[in-house]
């Protein structure tokens, strides 16, 4: 409904606005002349995704991915849901205890896996688990997490065989 802010230059809603899409135009009028602007929209989204019944395959929980081989994270796709839903800039995650490490932002996760070369890990990871966000376009999310594996820093490997070994000098 139209409304008169009088000789206000900004103009705050004084009610919420209801979870769906809305326009909004300027009316300008000084007595001898009115002009109106181009119609503006936007849509007020608070609702997160539904992840419904989506649940990771891959890994199945208590395996060990081994850093730098490559594995396939799998998941199904099945019930995820959002008017808004923003499939284009999913983000792939696994756990650091504290925290999350990135393994890919803003890929298609509802094709359910993704290529993990496996590199850079800081060091081991035992009882890790991946995390896949997703989001819709007002930047709500919802996410799920695999069951818990083990990430294995192949440097951590490599250092301690040190110990077995006889350098030669030529």
């Amino acid at each position: 409904a139209p409304v008169d802010a009088g000789l206000a230059q900004q103009y705050q809603v004084p009610s919420s606005l209801s979870e769906s899409a809305h326009t909004w135009y300027v009316i300008a009028d000084n007595g001898s002349a009115v002009a109106t602007s181009t119609v503006g929209a936007f849509t007020v989204d608070i609702t997160p995704p539904d992840p419904g019944a989506a649940a990771f395959i891959e890994p199945a929980g208590g395996e060990s991915w081994l850093e730098g081989l490559t594995y396939d994270p799998e998941w199904t796709t099945t019930g995820i849901s959002d008017v808004n839903l923003d499939p284009a800039h999913c983000s792939l995650w696994y756990y650091q205890d504290p925290g999350y490490g990135e393994i890919i932002s803003a890929f298609d996760g509802i094709e359910g896996t993704y290529a993990w070369y496996i590199a850079g890990i800081p060091h081991t990871f035992s009882n890790t688990h991946l995390k896949l966000v997703i989001p819709d376009k007002a930047g709500n999310t919802a996410s799920i997490t695999s069951p818990a594996f083990n990430l294995i820093d192949q440097g951590d490997v490599r250092t301690s065989a040190w110990r077995y070994v006889t350098v030669y000098h030529f």
